[in-house]
């Protein structure tokens, strides 16, 4: 088997969808660079850009990721995983090996990728900001992931990227993710992570709920959130019971009246009660 005889080999490039809180496209989270997928124009690739999931993973950013990997070489866009690695740590690349090295349709992808990269693709995992929607002003955050912090940079006169801030606002409005790309991986998918933001609050991200459902395979997907644990939305509840699992990581800083300063706008009795 390749994995045996490869110790570069990382699934994601394989099976892994990822964007930005712009809907621009990621090869995942964990790069030393945003790692954003570009066209041949040097533009972003958009989720709305996505025709064919297929297609889009057989550009050449992918064929040749997957390439090198196959050929026992570390992509420089990978590099915190191996470098993670050789200082003996456990990397995230690691991490997701030991969650797919036995995944029957991982293997058949890898064992089909030829000699250029090119092969067929199961998006089996999806990992996306879902805007910069968020009740909660944190001091550590900024315009691009909270939108209300807008108002404050303005007023302080502290730079941030507007176009970016903007585009978070409203990109999962674009029809054609939902319509389009979500059912493209909804077959496939076993697990969807969902940030912000705040998640709870995205009304973009319970139409992507619905629509894994109608095409029936929510049984087999486990949901996960990033939250700031200020924000219930009993909608979400009643359709979690379909899927698999639900995994909620909190988001919380100190306790009481620090973790109110940290995090502005919560109120420590309301964290208590969520996340009793």
């Amino acid at each position: 088997m390749i994995i045996k005889e490869n110790n570069k080999i990382c699934p994601l490039p394989w099976l892994h969808l990822s964007s930005n809180i712009d809907t621009s496209m990621r090869l995942c989270c964990n790069t030393y660079s945003h790692a954003t997928i570009y066209k041949e124009n040097h533009s972003p690739y958009k989720l709305a850009d996505i025709e064919n999931i297929n297609e889009f993973f057989n550009i050449p950013f992918y064929r040749n990721i997957r390439k090198a990997m196959m050929n026992g070489e570390e992509p420089e866009i990978c590099l915190k995983c191996y470098d993670t690695e050789r200082y003996g740590g456990l990397s995230v690349r690691q991490g997701y090996l030991d969650i797919y090295k036995n995944d029957e349709t991982f293997l058949k992808s890898l064992d089909e990728t030829n000699s250029e990269g090119s092969t067929n693709i199961s998006v089996q995992s999806f990992d996306s900001s879902m805007s910069n929607n968020c009740n909660l002003k944190c001091i550590m955050c900024n315009p691009v992931l909270s939108y209300p912090i807008k108002n404050d940079y303005k007023k302080l006169n502290w730079e941030y990227n507007q176009s970016v801030t903007e585009e978070a606002k409203v990109a999962w409005s674009e029809k054609s993710i939902i319509d389009n790309v979500v059912p493209q991986i909804s077959r496939s998918l076993r697990q969807y992570l969902v940030t912000g933001g705040e998640p709870f609050l995205n009304k973009d991200h319970v139409k992507v709920l619905k629509k894994i459902i109608e095409y029936g395979n929510a049984e087999n997907v486990s949901l996960v959130y990033h939250t700031n644990s200020t924000v219930l939305n009993e909608e979400l509840f009643d359709l979690w019971h379909k899927f698999d699992k639900v995994y909620v990581h909190f988001s919380i800083d100190a306790v009481g009246s620090l973790d109110e300063y940290i995090r502005f706008n919560t109120r420590w009795s309301k964290v208590e009660d969520i996340v009793r």
